[in-house]
Parts: structure tokens; C-alpha cells; sequence
């Protein structure tokens, strides 16, 4: 059996991705490829938080997964999860439960700058964050904390595809996920529905909820504002100009820190990649 294990990183398309390929799973179980989320999701997050609590029971819970991928006569099985690429995640209980497996660990690259502005904006939906996006706490732009454990891995390979919509065929993370793992993506469901694809509000309306998150409201005051400035936010986007919570010396400055990282990761860069979006400062 073939494994690959979609390790993220947050906010590089993986919610889409991965309700995709729960939505698909009939078709995709057909074509020989297993994917199922875990306990109801449309991931596998519950487990790798097994993983990071590293509960005894975490490699049982994971041959499960892959006996129902034998058992549904399957010969890939791909799992999905950011905890994956969590600065805390110890790799060594997961790569020992992988049974001997020799696994493709996928992650997508985005421009720092985008992906901080897309963390810090599901941070203010979900009303954990109240200061400003310029403190930045321990983000790290390199992709070092999240990727360098997978990419010292014995054994297994680690494969980088860019987060950048034109070099994915027909412009889908689907498709361009499936064709990396050979597996023909035609014919299949591609819709989502907003909450699906975990969509950014724009820069304003998130600005708006993070000081509305210091306020003294109850959480479903909070939770209600929030849902009506997505609703606003999705079915009136002509009303909001497009722009960045970061000025432009600071996207620069975290372009440059991924540029000085990049002599790392070039060597896992699948075929084809085109790094250029990653660290152009022509915005």
C-alpha cells in the first residue's frame, strides 16, 4: 500500500482539500484510493491530536484507518491533518506506528505574508485573538518548525507543492493534490460550500471583529456578529476593497526570511515548481 500524509501546513488550503476528498470518497475508493474522515470530520486532526497527547492508543487507532483502507481493496490510503506540522508534533511514535510503510509526506508553500494574514484571521473569527496582526507571537516564515521533522525522515520522502492557484491544473487544489499521488481526478465533485473552504474575511471585516473580540460581549453575541460578517462578507464582495493587514515593508521582510530558507527546501520541491511566487516583492 502506498501512504501519503497531507501534513498542511494551517492555512495552505487544507480544509478545502479535505473536504474534497471526504466528499469524494466513493468516487476516489473506486479509483483505489481510501480517504475517510476521522470520527465524523472531514479530516484526520482528532487523530494526530492522539499523536501530540501521545496516547497509547494512537498506533491502534491508525492501523484501523489503514486496515479499512485494505479492506475496501485500496492500494493508496492518504491522510490529512495539520497537527502534522505543529511546532510540538514528535514525529518518532507516528513514523514507528506506520508499521514499516515507507510514506510521502505532501505539504503546500504559501507566501509567508499571505498565510500570517490567513492564520491571523481564523485566530479573530474564532475570537482567541484581540491584538493587533503586527505582534506575531512565534510565526515562522522559513517553515522550519513545521516542515524540517518530515524532511529528516528516514525512510520516506517529503514532497512541496506550491500554493499558487495558477500551477495547479484547472486552477484546483483537488486536482493538483490527486495528480501528485496518480490518481485521476476527472468526474469529480468539486463544490464547496463557504464553511468548507474556511474562507478569510477581508481585511476591514476582520479588523472590525478583533476589536469587537476585546469587548465585554457573551460568546454568542460573538459567534453571531462573526457569522453575519461572513455572511456579509461572501455575498456582497464588491462592497470591500482587496488589500493586505500588512503593509508592504513588512510583506517584504517576511519574503526575504523564507528567500534565506529556500536552499532547504528546493530539494523537495515536487516537478515543476515555480518558486517565484513565494518570495516576489513585486505586489
Amino acid at each position: 500500500m502506498r501512504l501519503f500524509i497531507h501534513v498542511g501546513p494551517h492555512k495552505t488550503g487544507t480544509s478545502a482539500l479535505q473536504a474534497s476528498l471526504h466528499k469524494n470518497h466513493a468516487a476516489l475508493r473506486q479509483r483505489g484510493a481510501w480517504y475517510l474522515g476521522w470520527e465524523g470530520t472531514t479530516n484526520h486532526t482528532l487523530l494526530g491530536h492522539v499523536f501530540l497527547r501521545s496516547e497509547p492508543s494512537a498506533p491502534a487507532l491508525l492501523n484501523r484507518y489503514f486496515d479499512a483502507a485494505v479492506a475496501a481493496g485500496c492500494d493508496i490510503c492518504i491522510v490529512s491533518s495539520e497537527s502534522f506540522s505543529k511546532y510540538v508534533f514528535d514525529p518518532a511514535p507516528f513514523l514507528h506506528a506506520i508499521n514499516g510503510l515507507r510514506a510521502t509526506f505532501i505539504a503546500y508553500l504559501r507566501p509567508p505574508d499571505d498565510r500570517l494574514v490567513s492564520v491571523f484571521n481564523q485566530m479573530v473569527r474564532h475570537g482567541r485573538r484581540v491584538a493587533p496582526i503586527e505582534e506575531r507571537g512565534n510565526y515562522d516564515p522559513t517553515y522550519r518548525s513545521n516542515l524540517t521533522k518530515w524532511a529528516a525522515a528516514d525512510g520516506h520522502r517529503l514532497v512541496l507543492a506550491p500554493y499558487d492557484e495558477r500551477q495547479w491544473p484547472n486552477g484546483s487544489i483537488l486536482d493538483d493534490f490527486l495528480g501528485m499521488i496518480a490518481v485521476d481526478a476527472t468526474g469529480l465533485d468539486h463544490s464547496l460550500e463557504p464553511v468548507e473552504a474556511n474562507r478569510s474575511l477581508p481585511a476591514g471585516l476582520t479588523e472590525v471583529l478583533r476589536l469587537a473580540n476585546g469587548l465585554a460581549m457573551g460568546e454568542e453575541m460573538r459567534r453571531s456578529l462573526s457569522h453575519g460578517l461572513e455572511q456579509l462578507a461572501f455575498s456582497r464582495p464588491e462592497l470591500f476593497a482587496k488589500g493586505s493587514a500588512l503593509d508592504r515593508d513588512a510583506r517584504i521582510a517576511l519574503r526575504r526570511a523564507l528567500r534565506g530558507s529556500l536552499d532547504l527546501w528546493r530539494p523537495h520541491f515536487r516537478a515543476g515548481f515555480e518558486e517565484d511566487f513565494l518570495i516576489s516583492e513585486d505586489f
